[in-house]
């Protein structure tokens, strides 16, 4: 472990039980290593992260995190769990779920570094309705929150909407970020295809900088308008469809 990572693990320390400053947060999680080579077919982008840590902090004020079984689906390297843990959610109890072998490894090698606990499950949420994501987690896992990431759907038109609702499926509560331009079709679509039994509101709008990641990526960086959503489950009825639908 090099001195500067060691340094910024003692000052977290410190700082748990104080609440995480947004600026320690985001100091630290500059430290998760992103992939290693992205795969467009999964729209794999690092979360960057002052957006991450800026997520957290919204999701911490709305208090679905500190003690919390947290869950996050299409996890990456995993920027967003390992700040969750960083801002005490439960971390025995605590999940990054990911298609992709790469970036689980990716995501292991950023636990180990950085001294944290949650596991990892390699799980495809999209292929045959979410079968094998559901053979994975559902026996005995029930989440408090999901925090996610998912992709935008513009290699994948829709894959956005059905993360959330298989996240809707494990957990009360979800966070999910999504670009701006389709607020209005996803509100409209009854939070996310869920109908009446889930509220969904838009929390904060933040800008996503995303660095020229793929061969058709002409400019060095461009900015994306995006919306962090928080989705409640009105009541716990006739949620078969958030898996299904």
């Amino acid at each position: 472990m090099t001195c500067f990572i060691r340094y910024i693990l003692l000052q977290v320390a410190g700082l748990r039980s104080q609440g995480m400053k947004l600026r320690h947060l985001e100091s630290f999680l500059s430290q998760v290593d992103g992939f290693e080579a992205p795969k467009w077919g999964l729209e794999q982008y690092l979360t960057p992260p002052h957006l991450a840590a800026r997520v957290l902090h919204c999701v911490a004020s709305y208090d679905d995190l500190e003690g919390c079984a947290v869950a996050d689906l299409g996890c990456g390297t995993g920027m967003l769990l390992a700040g969750a843990a960083l801002m005490d959610c439960d971390e025995t109890l605590s999940v990054g779920v990911d298609a992709d072998p790469d970036a689980l490894s990716t995501a292991r090698g950023n636990l180990d570094k950085l001294e944290l606990n949650f596991s990892l499950l390699q799980a495809d949420i999209v292929v045959n309705n979410g079968l094998p994501f559901r053979r994975v987690i559902s026996e005995g896992s029930n989440f408090d929150t999901v925090i996610m990431n998912p992709p935008f759907g513009t290699k994948n038109q829709g894959v956005d909407m059905l993360f959330v609702r298989r996240a809707l499926a494990f957990a009360p509560i979800v966070y999910s970020l999504h670009k701006t331009s389709t607020r209005d079709f996803l509100m409209g679509c009854g939070a996310a295809g869920c109908g009446k039994h889930v509220q969904a509101e838009v929390i904060a709008n933040m800008q996503f900088e995303i660095p020229a990641t793929y061969s058709f990526h002409k400019q060095k960086s461009v900015n994306i308008d995006v919306d962090l959503f928080r989705f409640s489950r009105r009541n716990s009825e006739d949620m078969e469809e958030a898996i299904t639908g």
